[in-house]
């Protein structure tokens, strides 16, 4: 009896193109971080040194508020890549731009999954997350705090929307809910959602699986009830700005068109949105429920981060919900809401609007870097002229660190730049 063998299936050739989109925007934002990331602390990372070099103890540092989040897992990344580098401070910026691409590639194969090819319109996903728009995150190394409960996240979704759902997937992802509440405030609202829809389909099948994703609800409930208030409040606020905030959070995850063309811009991604979930309401009445729950988990994860930004920062500072670093969040809400929804048409629109989306924003990332590049000569051409602690704190505190200059930051970033001249890193490493 001949042997016949079952038609080989054609490679997926839009799905290998969006590879290339994407590696394409990877390798333009690490040459960013190359011309323009600073090899200094820049923002958060300033009151931070001492631990980083082992000038205190790195277990307790682990686990030591920052504001009112507790981030273990993202602060013990940032370490390790800091002592692997030789404290170069563009590592945590490399490290996040990979965990966004690996975000993006996930939601991708998801995508192609769950309608069985890729689509052309497919491209936005990796132009939501990899845009210039985000630069906060790719010139602050310490937001690994946020780019790593992100892939966390798309890694779970891409796990769990495989057939079938076997018990070694279960307890992964029961895993993978525990890794992602180590990752802060932002993490714990991410990984609620996951542990619970995990739990319940554990607890059916009654697999071990549950362990795991039991293990991270109790995790989230003890942090709700231990986390540290807010160090600098902001002054109360009433729903209505809330609700600003939140609409702002949206229009952000656009990058600086989203900015730029405020309040314009929210209307025209509140009709996609609008759009959008017709479409996976659609889907759901037509039996889909079951793969579509794991994106809702992660597009309900992200509203809620948005949500919890709105109530405990509105108020901070004007227009505090268009900030480059949240935007990061709200675009991964929205790319799990385009993958659930899948639309068949946008052949050309989409592409079109992706590839708008990350041009857009590249002058004024461009001059972001700019800023940050020039602020890093400035400092190195002054400490190579002898400058002392002093001069440099009073020249750059409200450059580089904060937006005000209190004896607070003038401490903190005092102690920064001893370290770091102790050290001989950073600035103060030696010319080659």
């Amino acid at each position: 009896m001949p042997f016949h063998s079952s038609p080989a299936r054609p490679p997926d050739r839009v799905f290998q193109l969006l590879l290339v989109w994407t590696t394409v925007l990877m390798t333009g934002l690490l040459g960013f971080i190359w011309r323009y990331g600073p090899n200094m602390p820049v923002y958060d990372e300033w009151p931070l040194l001492s631990p980083l070099v082992g000038e205190a103890a790195v277990w307790q540092w682990l686990w030591a508020p920052h504001s009112e989040h507790l981030y273990p897992l993202p602060r013990l990344v940032w370490y390790v890549l800091h002592r692997v580098s030789g404290y170069d401070f563009r590592t945590g910026m490399v490290a996040s731009v990979l965990l966004a691409g690996g975000s993006a590639v996930f939601l991708l194969a998801v995508a192609a999954r769950l309608r069985g090819r890729s689509h052309p319109a497919d491209a936005l996903v990796p132009s939501l997350l990899l845009h210039l728009g985000h630069w906060e995150n790719w010139l602050l190394g310490y937001q690994v705090a946020f780019t790593l409960p992100l892939f966390l996240a798309a890694a779970l979704v891409w796990l769990l929307t495989a057939r079938p759902v076997t018990t070694v997937r279960l307890v992964a992802a029961g895993m993978g809910c525990l890794a992602l509440g180590l990752c802060g405030g932002g993490g714990v609202l991410l990984s609620l959602p996951f542990a619970v829809a995990v739990a319940a389909v554990a607890v059916s099948r009654r697999s071990v699986g549950a362990v795991g994703a039991a293990a991270a609800v109790g995790y989230a409930v003890w942090y709700m009830a231990v986390r540290p208030p807010c160090p600098d409040p902001p002054p109360p606020t009433g729903m209505g700005a809330k609700l600003v905030t939140l609409a702002e959070l949206s229009a952000g995850a656009a990058g600086f068109p989203g900015r730029d063309f405020w309040p314009w811009s929210c209307m025209a991604v509140g009709l996609a949105v609008a759009a959008l979930a017709r479409l996976v309401f659609i889907r759901c009445r037509a039996g889909e429920r079951a793969r579509l729950v794991w994106l809702g988990c992660g597009l309900t994860g992200a509203a809620g981060i948005a949500a919890a930004i709105a109530v405990s920062r509105t108020g901070m500072f004007p227009q505090m919900g268009l900030s480059s670093r949240y935007a990061l969040f709200t675009g991964f809400g929205l790319s799990c809401l385009y993958v659930a929804a899948r639309p068949v048409s946008g052949r050309v629109a989409g592409p079109a609007v992706a590839v708008l989306l990350v041009g857009s924003s590249i002058p004024e990332g461009l001059d972001y870097g700019h800023y940050f590049r020039h602020a890093y000569v400035d400092m190195r051409t002054r400490i190579r002229a002898g400058a002392g602690v002093e001069e440099l704190t009073a020249v750059f505190v409200t450059r580089v660190y904060a937006g005000t200059d209190t004896p607070h930051h003038r401490d903190a970033m005092r102690g920064g730049f001893e370290v770091m001249a102790r050290h001989r890193i950073g600035p103060y490493r030696p010319a080659r």
